[in-house]
């Protein structure tokens, strides 16, 4: 900052004693003040390109000083500014002012107004550039259709481009935009009358046909759009986007048969691409899949896997539709592994793969299930050398199976990568803090919990290791009271964090509402005992309440002794 007022007050010195030697317009004094102005205006530029800022507004603010109508120095300083702020539209206008003609300072100004919401004033000037003779005229007339679309001004719209279709000639491209935008206003009779008209003018147009079809069909008359598909698909038996059509006329009349017979023809066509198909899939096997059988579904992704038996796409289909089924669950691993060979450097899949492993493992604990496992993290590391995500993976597994050396060495690693997201750094220094505090180490697990903490402070997860800790080392146990409550309050039927809770009102010396607490927590887990073998838990549990009855039964027998 003391550079660059030093700079600043050198450039005032020097214009100065410009001013100071040379009093008058006199030809000589313009032509110093335009050469001086020359010199630090590309001075400016050039520090613009070494990306030195502040350096450039500095000198653009000594040239302003120079000369305040400079269109140059105006533009410029509105950049600077960016023109996303009151000032850079301020600027922008200014060179607008000091150069009318100029069109890309008046570009630069649109900008500004669109920008800074001054809507009205874009709009008057992107007219003035559409009616340039510029190259980019039509550019500019588009961002206007656009502006107007936006504000549902569909009239505007059409004038525009019958302003464009004036200059360059008619075109079907012109006719497409006019019935998109009657469409928006409602006015499907126009949209139906211009369609027409392009069924005329191409007869082979076979899509502008289709797009005939689903109007009709839009405006609620089936039969015509209907015999258009057919009529379509009887010259043109592979055109994708009329089997489309067709499907959508069967689904919206409600008939299944044949909405099943359409699917049915359309996976088994060979001469259909792969990607319509996988499209079809995606669309209507989820926005209409109350139509649609399981059987269907299935035999569909089995014809697409027997057409594309290694196609990347079919694979991840196949894989998601085994997802809620455990008895297909090495299918499912299978197809995910298929995508892998195209994409090994997808994590996301690579991180599925895992977690799948690790509930075969969890189902099956063996050293062959284990091995596997192992042997998939080092396999996605490998292939994303980078990627520390897939560490932390490798982390939790190890923790997982009681190798927790070998998992706080790898989190040490992780949390040294700079580019690692806030969620999984805390997430990993809580993992660390927890290998900490279960060696009774509450002093280091306490540093690395509050590290997690201010990463993600809303983790009920995070919160109730956070205050189990505090409450384990005796610190701060209001803190370790209010995180509990807030993790209980995310998750009520979490009997872990009732334990905790229970626990730190104990150490407060508040029997009754530990009580209270750790009846509560027993009996979730006896509730969900079925989907829990947390054993390590219960008995703490177990041994909580032992503790708290013990004391709560001391207090009142003071308590009624008095």
């Amino acid at each position: 900052m003391k550079k660059q007022i030093s700079i600043l007050f050198l450039f005032c010195c020097i214009f100065s004693s410009v001013w100071a030697e040379k009093t008058d317009l006199r030809p000589d004094t313009i032509d110093s003040q335009q050469r001086l102005l020359d010199y630090y205006l590309n001075e400016a530029v050039r520090q613009r390109l070494l990306q030195h800022y502040d350096q450039s507004v500095d000198l653009l603010r000594f040239c302003y000083l120079i000369n305040p109508q400079n269109a140059t120095v105006l533009y410029e300083l509105s950049n600077r500014y960016t023109t996303t702020t009151k000032l850079g539209l301020q600027y922008a206008q200014m060179a607008v002012e000091a150069d009318p003609k100029n069109i890309l300072y008046r570009k630069n100004y649109a900008d500004a107004c669109f920008n800074n919401g001054q809507i009205d004033l874009a709009i008057t000037q992107y007219e003035i550039l559409s009616n340039t003779k510029s190259p980019s005229q039509d550019k500019y007339a588009y961002i206007l259709l656009n502006i107007y679309n936006e504000k549902n001004e569909y009239q505007k719209c059409l004038d525009v481009l019958s302003q464009i279709e004036n200059r360059n000639g008619p075109s079907a491209q012109y006719d497409l935009q006019r019935i998109s935008i009657y469409e928006q206003m409602g006015n499907r009779k126009k949209a139906i009358e211009i369609t027409k008209n392009l069924t005329k003018t191409y007869p082979y147009g076979f899509e502008y046909q289709v797009l005939l079809a689903e109007l009709y069909l839009n405006d609620n008359n089936t039969k015509k759009a209907q015999q258009i598909i057919y009529n379509v698909l009887e010259k043109d038996p592979n055109n994708e986007q009329a089997h489309r059509s067709q499907l959508l006329i069967f689904l919206q009349q409600k008939k299944a048969v044949e909405a099943d017979s359409t699917i049915y023809s359309i996976f088994e066509n060979r001469n259909l691409s792969v990607d319509f198909k996988i499209e079809l899939f995606d669309f209507y096997f989820t926005k209409y899949i109350e139509n649609f059988s399981i059987v269907l579904v299935e035999k569909s992704l089995a014809t697409l896997l027997e057409q594309y038996p290694e196609n990347e796409r079919v694979n991840i289909r196949c894989a998601l539709a085994c997802a809620n089924d455990f008895s297909k669950i090495d299918k499912q691993i299978e197809h995910w592994n298929v995508a892998l060979q195209y994409n090994p450097q997808n994590v996301k899949v690579w991180a599925t793969v895992i977690d799948l492993k690790q509930l075969v493992y969890l189902a099956k604990p063996s050293d062959t299930t284990y091995a596997s496992l192992i042997e998939t993290c080092d396999e996605a590391i490998e292939a994303n050398p980078e990627d520390s995500f897939l560490k932390y993976l490798k982390g939790t597994v190890l923790l997982l199976t009681g190798k927790k050396e070998q998992a706080f060495a790898i989190f040490e690693q992780v949390v040294q990568d700079e580019n690692l997201s806030s969620e999984i750094k805390a997430k990993t220094l809580c993992s660390m803090a927890d290998l900490l505090q279960a060696k009774n180490e509450i002093k280091e697990a306490l540093l690395l919990y509050e590290q997690a903490y201010q990463l993600t402070p809303k983790d009920p997860f995070l919160l109730n290791n956070y205050a189990y800790c505090l409450a384990l080392g005796k610190k701060d146990l209001a803190k370790a009271e209010q995180m509990s409550a807030i993790a209980i309050k995310a998750e009520p039927n979490n009997y872990a964090y009732l334990d905790t809770y229970a626990w730190i009102f104990f150490l407060q010396e508040e029997y009754t509402l530990a009580y209270m607490y750790i009846e509560q927590a027993i009996q979730k887990y006896n509730e969900q005992q079925h989907l829990s073998k947390d054993t390590e838990t219960f008995a703490t549990m177990n041994l909580h309440r032992e503790e708290i009855l013990k004391m709560l039964k001391q207090s009142r027998k003071t308590n009624s002794e008095k």
